[in-house]
């Protein structure tokens, strides 16, 4: 069995076993000899019985803190020496001196005479018998009945063979011829010590561990006598009263005199709970006074236990705190609490749920089923369900009912109520009107929707600030005019998209309005005069909804949508109409104000950057025109047709293609000059200047070469192409009728050189020379023709 002590009491009857076997062998032998093995054989029981008893003992007081394997060793060396001096005697004879065989009498037995080790063994075996005994006797004063019956058990299991023992090795006394009754005395042990752990559960619970478990106890335990002595204490109570080993014995009035309470309880008999203080400062203790009884059942003392209930006691009172807090987040929480059974009827409310639901008082509210407040029934199902499944909800949307009947939003959080068996009994949660929350949502969203138009706004401004620099940046980039309305056409497109319009030029001299750069689709006369625009007439923003035809210019014609139209002003007066439109998509005047309205910011900026960047291209490009052209006739000059010259020429060399020149020289016009005078004669060179640029090509190049002359340069012309060239030039001045100060003046004739590249040489100067040279020649031929040079 796995008790304290059974597997030694085990290994002592095998050796007693051993022994008698042994014995008996012996006294069945007729040989020295087979004596003499039953005698070595004897002694494995002799030797080593003794030290198993003292190992039970040290056990059974619980002392087994001795039993180290060291100690262990150490106790069976003696008895491992005896049983092999005794298999080696007839070689040395120090446990027998003299050894014979006696078989005279009734049995047969040996006749021994003993030696040292003998009278050693004898020693050493009687010395643990008694230490033994000595172990057991300390605990005989045990208060508890039933363990001192144990010890006595086992004092008279060990007594009797011992007295056997003595008997027969001392006195040499014996009930049998010669025998040693001492192995079945054992014998005899092995039975009283079975009858004792069947009628005294020897072995179950031994006093040692008894005692041991009264030490570890957390609870303290005192023993008073009738006199109020202390006569025990375990080491929780010495620990909890400060107390030592020398408190035993001693009363209980001068022990628990720092303890009044603990005092008077020891005193009556009865039992509370109480504080204690000093040392266990904070320590709630449940006091528990019982009598103990003697064997007669007469009254012997008192017996003390101090059970600490400290944790016991704070729970408590946080159980009471947690309680006081509830009661009060029940009161003073702003949202509704509640408690409601299952079928529907309210349990608890605070006065906040009163107050959200619009009744008079929680008695009111408490009349009406829980049913009754939610506008929505299916949402308490809903609720119901969900609780059932998860155990709780959070935060869900349901919209109640106020006992005038309006409605509300609220998040409702709900757990359900169980009972101690874990059935649910009702529900318990928290309503948080969300009104005003919603409201103040509702107010953000319009704010972060306004913030989000502003940042649109701004987003959209600053890329069409980027848009309206880079426009001006590019148009004053532009070489000419054609590039710059080239330019001012595609990012009108991209700052109206969607939108059309046109920007046009206004030629003050001419009292004409021309279109220069388009985009998108838009409506209208490409050419007009200025009196068609109301904008211009008005020098003004002007901008029409399409519903007043009065409103709407000549220029724009049947449009059935909006359009504003600004003129745009320089230093040098208006100069440019920006125009913007959109189509049948605003069909409402509501529509075109919002869009006019959204538009009018963006063209004065836009009309601003465009005013002042085509002013700078065109006054670079006049500029630039002063300097190449005759400002008489607007034709090149000759400084720039010498440079013009040289690169056309270098390229035909490198490309391979003709280049014709016609020099012309007007007839006469000198007498023209001193009849009419000087301004006539400028007004004719204007007139023939004109009809040359009328009839040349775009690639062409006509100059005034001085006075009277012209040099016309054709670039991919052959001579024969350049003579015809020449002729229908001098048919076209034919035509020309000119008159002067309301005279009629006649006709004009012209005569002309041609030459060509590579026919006349490879050379400007040689080139241009062939051409002057054939113009002589017409000249001398009789002037009003064309001459070629050969």
């Amino acid at each position: 069995r796995h008790v304290i002590g059974s597997r030694v009491f085990a290994f002592a009857m095998v050796s007693v076993c051993a022994w008698c076997v042994a014995y008996a062998g012996e006294l069945s032998s007729l040989k020295l000899e087979t004596m003499l093995f039953w005698l070595s054989l004897e002694y494995a029981g002799v030797a080593t019985l003794p030290v198993f008893w003292l190992i039970l003992a040290l056990l059974y007081s619980g002392r087994e803190k001795f039993l180290t394997v060291r100690n262990i060793v150490m106790l069976f060396i003696v008895p491992v020496m005896i049983i092999a001096l005794v298999a080696t005697n007839q070689l040395h004879h120090f446990v027998y001196s003299a050894v014979s065989a006696d078989l005279d009498g009734p049995f047969p037995m040996l006749s021994l005479t003993r030696g040292p080790g003998y009278w050693i063994n004898m020693f050493y075996s009687y010395f643990t018998l008694m230490l033994g005994a000595i172990l057991l006797l300390t605990r005989l004063n045990h208060p508890r009945l039933v363990y001192r019956k144990q010890i006595i058990a086992m004092l008279i299991a060990l007594l009797f063979p011992w007295a056997l023992n003595l008997l027969y090795q001392i006195f040499n006394i014996t009930p049998l011829y010669h025998l040693d009754l001492t192995p079945y005395g054992f014998a005899v042990t092995g039975l009283i010590i079975a009858w004792a752990m069947y009628r005294y559960q020897l072995f179950d619970i031994t006093p040692a561990v008894r005692a041991r478990v009264l030490e570890i106890m957390g609870d303290g335990l005192i023993v008073l006598d009738l006199q109020g002595k202390v006569i025990d204490a375990n080491r929780s109570a010495a620990q909890l009263l400060g107390w030592s080993d020398s408190a035993i014995g001693k009363p209980a009035m001068a022990m628990l005199a720092g303890w009044p309470e603990l005092l008077q309880l020891s005193q009556s008999g009865a039992s509370a709970s109480i504080e204690l203080p000093g040392k266990v400062l904070n320590k709630y203790y449940e006091i528990t006074v019982s009598d103990l009884s003697d064997s007669q059942g007469e009254k012997a003392g008192n017996l003390m236990l101090l059970h600490d209930i400290t944790d016991r006691k704070k729970a408590e009172e946080e159980l009471r705190d947690n309680e006081e807090k509830y009661h009060s987040f029940f009161r003073t929480v702003r949202d509704a609490v509640f408690m409601t059974t299952t079928d529907g009827r309210w349990l608890e409310i605070n006065e906040e749920s009163v107050e959200m639901f619009g009744y008079a008082d929680m008695q009111e509210m408490k009349s009406v089923p829980v049913i009754s407040v939610y506008a929505k029934a299916e949402q308490r199902k809903e609720l119901t369900e969900s609780i059932a499944m998860r155990g709780f909800v959070k935060d869900m949307l349901v919209t109640f009912q106020r006992k005038d009947g309006s409605n509300f939003d609220a998040l409702l959080t709900a757990a359900a109520l169980k009972d101690k068996s874990g059935s649910v009994i009702g529900f318990q949660g928290t309503v948080k009107d969300i009104t005003e929350i919603k409201q103040a949502q509702a107010a953000l969203a319009e704010v972060n929707a306004q913030l989000q138009r502003s940042l649109l706004s701004a987003e959209q401004r600053n890329s069409e600030i980027t848009l309206l620099g880079e426009m001006a940046q590019r148009i004053q980039s532009s070489q000419n005019m054609t590039a710059a309305y080239l330019d001012t056409a595609e990012y009108l497109g991209k700052l109206f998209a969607g939108d059309s319009g046109f920007i046009a030029e206004i030629n003050v001299n001419d009292q004409v309005v021309e279109v220069k750069a388009s985009f998108g689709t838009p409506a209208g006369k490409s050419v007009f005069m200025p009196s068609d625009c109301f904008a211009l007439q008005k020098m003004e923003i002007h901008e029409s909804d399409g519903s007043d035809p009065s409103s709407i210019c000549p220029h724009i014609g049947d449009f059935p949508g909006c359009f504003v139209s600004m003129p745009l002003i320089t230093a040098g007066g208006v100069s440019w109409l920006l125009h913007l439109q959109r189509g049948r998509e605003l069909v409402t005047a509501e529509a075109c104000k919002q869009w006019t309205g959204s538009r009018k910011p963006l063209m004065l900026s836009a009309g601003q950057e465009l005013a002042v960047a085509l002013s700078n291209v065109r006054l670079r490009e006049t500029l630039r025109d002063q300097a190449v052209r005759d400002p008489l006739t607007g034709l090149y000059n000759r400084r720039y047709m010498e440079e013009m010259l040289d690169q056309q020429l270098h390229s035909a060399k490198r490309i391979g293609y003709d280049i014709g020149f016609i020099m012309a020289d007007l007839d006469h016009f000198k007498e023209f000059n001193d009849r009419f005078g000087h301004e006539a004669g400028d007004l004719l060179l204007k007139a023939v200047a004109n009809r040359i640029k009328e009839v040349i090509r775009l690639e062409d190049i006509g100059c005034r070469y001085g006075g009277e002359e012209f040099l016309i340069i054709l670039p991919h012309a052959s001579l024969e192409d350049t003579h015809a060239r020449a002729l229908q030039i001098q048919e076209e001045i034919r035509n020309i009728s000119f008159s002067y100060d309301t005279r009629q003046l006649g006709n004009i004739t012209i005569s002309m050189g041609v030459s060509a590249f590579p026919n006349n040489g490879d050379d400007v100067s040689v080139l241009v020379r062939a051409a002057d040279l054939a113009m002589y020649q017409a000249k001398k031929d009789g002037r009003d023709r064309v001459v070629r040079k050969m």
